[in-house]
């Protein structure tokens, strides 16, 4: 999805804004968007909530180009072409993304810093590998690496993910990646590094 940025507005009180950041792991565009928060420092100043854009997918990961109707190469061309600092893999097919964001509201609640790295790890294990973010035995080995080896996610963190995803459907816009400020503002699909750090500071891109 490309980027349509919502104008962002100072915060009078000098306040730095919260900003909730809706993504799926499956999403390339929001792989590009996890890369350039991370590059800027930022992945701990947003809060990740993990949905399904594409509900529908299969679980296990079906090897095919176009999973769901979509052109996995020509999304991965377009990355390269709009975040050409991002490391980018044509991955084999696209899973189902409803574990993986379990685990990864899961490992949030057990420790909100090993959790970020965890759910940044969801995106590159899929964009840079290939692998099967519906594979139970691949969730519990990037939870391991993460440091989260007693993570064993529950009906907390189910719940936790339906919440997500109906806050998600009430924003009114279909897709992801979303950064939604606390103001209303909104940066919509993948945007470019400086709007994303005017954003998350809560002053005007172009300043």
């Amino acid at each position: 999805m490309s980027p349509r940025p919502g104008p962002a507005t100072p915060d009078g009180a000098g306040r730095v804004p919260r900003v909730v950041l809706y993504s799926d792991p499956n999403c390339p565009f929001c792989f590009a968007t996890e890369e350039r928060l991370d590059r800027l420092g930022a992945l701990h100043d947003v809060e990740w909530r993990g949905v399904q854009h594409a509900p529908g997918l299969p679980v296990p990961m079906v090897p095919t180009a176009r999973p769901g109707g979509e052109d996995l190469a020509g999304e991965v061309a377009a990355i390269r072409r709009l975040a050409p600092e991002v490391a980018i893999k044509t991955p084999p097919g696209k899973p189902g993304t409803a574990e993986a964001i379990r685990w990864g509201a899961a490992a949030l609640m057990a420790d909100p810093r090993a959790g970020r790295t965890f759910v940044r790890d969801l995106y590159r294990a899929l964009w840079t590998v290939g692998a099967d973010l519906s594979d139970p035995a691949v969730l519990r080995g990037l939870a391991d690496r993460a440091g989260l080896d007693a993570l064993h996610p529950g009906p907390d963190a189910a719940n936790t993910t339906a919440a997500w995803q109906a806050a998600w459907h009430d924003t009114g816009l279909p897709g992801v990646p979303q950064l939604v400020r606390d103001d209303g503002q909104v940066v919509y699909g993948l945007a470019d590094a400086s709007v994303l750090r005017a954003f998350l500071a809560g002053t005007p891109a172009g300043d």
